[in-house]
């Protein structure tokens, strides 16, 4: 999970269109360290529970999906990135400033 977290703020800051190119690959930590994550998760859940511990990521990946677009429309509209900002985050919706 910190492979991923430093992966997403290394995206949101990055202001050189090459910095997307070393943090993706920054990303394959984390696509590692998933599987592993699985088998732990599996390993400390009763056997009459793995239904449910198996459902909990498709579901909460669903759940984002659909809230995702109307939280981050605004955030990522042109309106937002337009100067005069109190706080200049070029990253936050992956595009380079101009």
């Amino acid at each position: 999970m910190a492979a991923a977290m430093v992966a997403y703020l290394g995206y949101a800051f990055a202001t050189q269109g090459w910095m997307m190119y070393v943090v993706s690959l920054s990303t394959f930590i984390f696509a590692l360290s998933y599987p592993a994550m699985n088998a732990i998760a599996s390993q400390h859940t009763p056997a009459n529970a793995q239904g449910s511990c198996r459902a909990r990521r498709p579901v909460s990946t669903s759940l984002s999906s659909i809230l995702r677009p109307p939280l981050m429309t605004r955030r990522c509209s042109p309106a937002s990135r337009a100067p005069p900002r109190a706080v200049h985050f070029p990253g936050a919706s992956f595009r380079q400033p101009r």
